[in-house]
């Protein structure tokens, strides 16, 4: 009662077959295609890492030895390491509540509905303070 059975699950598929038929077909090619392309390109990435590393090894450092799509990978993860030792720290807040005071006061003036921004500066600005200065409980 009120559950589907086989019999009502294969009336369901042959009525889709029916209607979208030709549509499923053309979705599936679609889907087949993308996903051979999805590898392809992932065979791509994957030489591109063992030449990057390939490279590492024989000791290029010059940029102009490298191809760009390898040089612009290994600026990739070199960006994304320095990242991650920036984000949440002192300079991180720093730089947040500094952004929020100079666009409070650029608003203030040019709409006079800046207060909300400088007031974030602010915050940013004493959550650099704090954690500079291990305020934080815990």
């Amino acid at each position: 009662m009120g559950g589907f059975s086989l019999v009502h699950w294969l009336i369901f598929a042959v009525a889709a077959v029916l209607l979208f038929g030709n549509w499923l077909a053309k979705v599936a090619r679609s889907l087949a295609r993308s996903f051979r392309e999805f590898k392809n390109r992932m065979r791509d990435f994957e030489g591109d890492v063992r030449r990057l590393a390939q490279l590492r090894r024989s000791r290029v450092r010059r940029p102009s030895d490298m191809p760009y799509r390898l040089f612009r990978l290994q600026h990739e993860v070199a960006m994304r390491k320095l990242w991650k030792k920036f984000v949440w720290t002192p300079k991180f807040w720093a730089m947040l509540g500094i952004l929020g005071c100079i666009s409070g006061a650029y608003f203030q003036r040019v709409a006079s509905n800046g207060c909300g921004l400088w007031c974030l500066g602010l915050v940013f600005l004493g959550a650099a303070y704090l954690e500079q200065h291990e305020y934080w409980p815990g």
